[in-house]
């Protein structure tokens, strides 16, 4: 089989934020080992090789830096599949936290901007990534216009939207081997197949919309496939950080980006190169790319018209659309002053007595801050900001269906029964078939553990180093 035809096997790894909601002095490390031990009451599993377990869909559970992480069965069909098994993970962990008082978020940011949790993307490719991260930047800097997930500007003292508040934390555009530098590409190795690579993608957010998810998932996997085969675009930026910064932060997509060459160009002019890239080349890619391309023309075109447009289709926009609805009641020219003053820091005079001043306004003159607005003023700005910050929170829980009841978010790829059969059965596209199989048929060895590559019995191995191998061979330990 050429590289050409082959599948283009991708997998999530998805980051929960976890609590407990009636004890608040535990620690969310402990939190998150009861979550995961709950979760294997609901599906056979088998020990990892290194921690957590796997589950019968042939996916990964376990806790990582003081998370819960779960990480998604390889597939290699359409980008629906990939969709069925990252949503699988969030069912199974509903279930496991119902009516314990546990609770479990996906996609969000800790106010003090010191950890956020979104998805890692893994995608197979032929070369190393760091031959693909040039053709690549300037996509994944750009394409948070359709796939971010939307919400408070955390780093900003007053009350900013932004497409994806989670991206404006990366600093850099390689992370070198360190799996903790917040990089867009992470260049660790992958040791977990013979014969390809893996590319990692940090700068991903959890989404919710469905059509937002399915670009995420096809339009990334059919744009790693294309740099894989040598093909790129001509817009490289000049500055990719810079160029995440402003493209998370601008909600109307317009603002120009400074490309290598000196010109100009806006977030949806670079990803429209790429959209022309994908359908030059349809006879290198699976047939659900004329799709995939369509649906994406579709978004960048209602994105130059107007982005309202998109409430209910894709997560930012949708989000917007209720972070709108709750300032249309306020006073937008005072909010704007307010938190005008808080972002230029005038110069700090004696302090007023009250706590709250000082815990609220640190580094600001609180008397000044007094004369100019009054007290009620800005302690209804302070309590509009938590509000919507507590908004940001309560979207993102897991159990609940906020997005789809407050905004009617749209719901037209993956039904609720394929999500149902996702827990229990595994991708019939890759090894992970295998995988779920053996986890099935041994989970009661007591010898038995299990990783990407290999289940290992208490006298035998299954060997799966090709990730689209359906089967694999069992050999003597």
């Amino acid at each position: 089989m050429t590289r050409n035809s082959k599948p283009i096997v991708s997998s999530l790894e998805t980051e929960y934020a976890v609590a407990d909601g009636i004890n608040a002095e535990r620690s969310p490390a402990d939190v998150c080992r009861e979550i995961a031990c709950r979760m294997r009451s609901f599906v056979p599993t088998m020990r990892a090789a290194s921690q957590g377990y796997f589950t019968a869909n042939g996916s990964r559970v376990y806790v990582d830096s003081g998370h819960l992480e779960i990480a998604s069965p390889e597939c290699g069909g359409a980008p629906e599949e990939l969709i069925a098994y990252r949503r699988a993970g969030d069912a199974l962990l509903a279930k496991a936290i119902a009516g314990s008082g546990l609770v479990a978020w996906r996609n969000t940011v800790c106010p003090d901007g010191g950890a956020t949790w979104g998805t890692h993307e893994n995608v197979m490719i032929y070369r190393p990534p760091e031959r693909l991260a040039r053709p690549l930047l300037a996509f994944l800097a750009t394409r948070c216009i359709w796939a971010g997930a939307g919400g408070l500007d955390w780093r900003n003292p007053g009350i900013r939207f932004a497409l994806s508040p989670r991206t404006l934390f990366f600093s850099r555009a390689l992370s070198g081997r360190s799996p903790s530098t917040r990089a867009l590409i992470s260049l660790r190795e992958n040791h977990h197949a013979v014969g390809v690579y893996r590319l990692h993608v940090t700068c991903r957010d959890t989404l919710h919309a469905d059509l937002a998810e399915y670009l995420a998932i096809g339009v990334t996997r059919l744009v790693v496939r294309l740099a894989d085969l040598g093909f790129g675009i001509d817009h490289v930026l000049a500055d990719p950080m810079a160029a995440v910064q402003q493209s998370a932060s601008d909600v109307s997509c317009c603002r120009t980006l400074t490309l290598e060459s000196g010109k100009t160009a806006t977030a949806i002019d670079v990803q429209r190169r790429y959209l022309d890239l994908i359908r030059q080349h349809y006879d290198v890619l699976p047939d659900w790319g004329e799709q995939v391309a369509n649906r994406l023309e579709w978004v960048l075109d209602a994105l130059e018209a107007d982005p309202a447009m998109l409430a209910g289709r894709i997560d930012w926009a949708t989000r917007k659309a209720l972070f709108d609805r709750r300032l249309e009641e306020e006073d937008g020219e005072l909010i704007d002053e307010i938190a005008g003053c808080l972002r230029s820091g005038t110069p700090t005079l004696a302090p007023l007595s009250d706590p709250w001043f000082r815990s609220v306004f640190p580094g600001t003159s609180r008397r000044r801050l007094m004369r100019r607005f009054g007290k009620r003023n800005l302690m209804h700005f302070q309590a509009l900001r938590e509000y919507l910050i507590t908004l940001d929170r309560e979207i993102t829980r897991v159990g609940t269906a906020a997005l789809e009841t407050v905004l009617n978010v749209d719901r037209q790829f993956v039904t609720t029964p394929d999500v149902e059969k996702g827990i229990y059965e595994a991708p019939s596209t890759t090894r992970a078939r295998a995988r779920g199989r053996a986890i099935r048929q041994f989970e009661d060895d007591p010898g038995s553990r299990a990783d990407w590559s290999s289940v290992r019995l208490t006298h035998q191995i299954l060997n799966l180093p090709d990730p689209v191998a359906t089967d694999g061979k069992w050999v003597a330990s």
